[in-house]
């Protein structure tokens, strides 16, 4: 699954409630024993710049609100109106960890735009943790991603198309 908003995200849905369709991607019946269990926590996507030494996750305004759906109803609760407006509050932060075998250690993530960097609002290194605020991810453009190793740099173009996916 990719990603979840931007530039001022503008959150907006035919209805007030997600659909049964909806409800079952964040929770499934094991008809096998007949009891509720939940599918793997929908609060970080994956599959973004996929790589041999790496894997990134994101957390957008988008995650927080399938986040909150998806923890009420998996404490069995009908689900919540989502807060569109706590979301768009909510901040980029892009995950990286080493994959097992890997053998090059993250230094640095460094987003690039118009051929300018973009500095994130928050960095930590070691944690493999960088947020950025919505503009630096508007699908206005292409941006590059550069994961910085100690052995190597691999640079990932993420396009306007797959920028909206956080929107």
């Amino acid at each position: 699954m990719i990603l979840g908003c931007c530039a001022a995200p503008e959150f907006t849905l035919p209805r007030s409630s997600p659909t049964q369709s909806e409800l079952n991607s964040f929770v499934c019946l094991d008809a096998d024993i007949g009891a509720t269990r939940s599918v793997p926590t929908p609060s970080w996507d994956t599959g973004l710049c996929e790589n041999d030494d790496f894997t990134l996750t994101a957390y957008s305004g988008y995650k927080q609100v399938a986040y909150v759906v998806w923890d009420t109803v998996r404490r069995g609760h009908p689900a919540p109106q989502p807060d569109y407006q706590a979301a768009q509050r909510t901040r980029v932060t892009i995950g990286v960890t080493a994959l097992p075998g890997a053998n090059n250690t993250l230094t640095d993530l460094i987003l690039t735009r118009g051929g300018e960097v973009v500095r994130p609002v928050d960095r930590y290194v070691s944690g493999g943790r960088f947020t950025w605020d919505y503009p630096a991810w508007a699908p206005t453009s292409s941006i590059t991603l550069e994961m910085v190793g100690e052995a190597r740099t691999i640079s990932c173009n993420i396009s306007p198309a797959v920028l909206r996916q956080f929107c």
